[in-house]
C-alpha cells in the first residue's frame, strides 16, 4: 500500500493503533524502510478506539487543508503526549474472563456495584480509580475534567460506548450541560474492544491542557 501511494508522488502519514496492543506498527515501521524516510512518517498513537481515531481525524483535517507533512507529524506527536482517555468499564467480567482478575476480585466487584475509571498510559489501558455505581462513574470524570481542566468550552472532544446508548447519553448530558465544545464526535466501539471492556462502557476524549 505504501508504494502505490509514495510512486504516485505523495506522503504518508501512517498512524497506527498502540503498539503495545498490535503489531501493526511495527509491520508499517519494518514496510517503511523500502521508501524515503521523508516520503513516509510511521507513528504509534499509543491509543485505541475513538482516542486514536481524533488523532487520526486531526492529521486528515491538516492535510485536507494544505498544511505540510513535517508540521502534520509534530501535531499528531504532539497529540499522542497529550490525548486524555477517561474510559468508564460498567463490569469486569471480561478482565476476569481474560484472566486479569480473580474470581473473587470479579465476585466483590459485581457485589458492590465497583465501576472502573481505566486511561491510557504507555499505550495499555490501565486503571485509575474505582468507584460504586454509575452514577458516581461518572460524577468522576465530570471533577476530574474540572479539577485539571480550565473548561471543555471550544474543544474538540469525543465520547464512545460499547452497546449502550443510553448509558452514552447520560455521559454526554453531564459534559454538555457544563461545557460547550466547538465539536464533539461520537462513536461505538468495535468488537476486539469490546471483547477487553465489556458490554456497557462509555468513554470521554479531549486534549489536555498543557500545564
Amino acid at each position: 500500500e505504501f508504494s502505490e501511494v509514495v510512486n504516485s508522488g505523495n506522503e504518508v502519514i501512517c498512524i497506527t493503533m498502540s503498539s503495545a496492543l498490535s503489531g501493526t506498527y511495527n509491520s508499517a515501521l519494518i514496510a517503511s524502510r523500502e521508501f524515503d524516510a521523508n516520503k513516509i512518517r510511521v507513528i504509534d498513537s499509543k491509543a485505541i478506539t475513538l482516542g486514536y481515531g481524533m488523532i487520526v481525524i486531526e492529521a486528515a483535517k491538516m492535510a485536507s487543508n494544505g498544511i505540510g507533512i513535517d508540521d502534520i507529524e509534530s501535531r499528531v506527536r504532539d497529540l499522542v503526549n497529550n490525548m486524555e482517555y477517561l474510559i468508564i468499564f460498567d463490569t469486569l467480567e471480561y478482565i476476569y474472563k481474560g484472566g486479569r482478575i480473580s474470581k473473587s476480585q470479579y465476585m466483590m466487584s459485581n457485589l458492590l456495584n465497583i465501576k472502573v475509571i481505566m486511561t491510557m498510559k504507555d499505550g495499555q489501558v490501565v486503571a485509575r480509580e474505582k468507584v460504586r455505581g454509575r452514577k458516581k462513574a461518572i460524577k468522576y470524570i465530570i471533577d476530574y475534567i474540572e479539577k485539571n481542566e480550565s473548561t471543555l468550552d471550544g474543544r474538540v472532544i469525543g465520547m464512545n460506548h460499547a452497546n449502550d446508548k443510553s448509558y452514552l447519553e447520560e455521559l454526554k448530558e453531564a459534559v454538555l450541560s457544563k461545557y460547550i465544545p466547538s465539536e464533539t464526535i461520537y462513536s461505538e466501539v468495535g468488537c476486539t474492544v469490546a471483547a477487553y471492556s465489556g458490554l456497557s462502557a462509555v468513554a470521554l476524549y479531549y486534549e489536555k491542557t498543557k500545564k
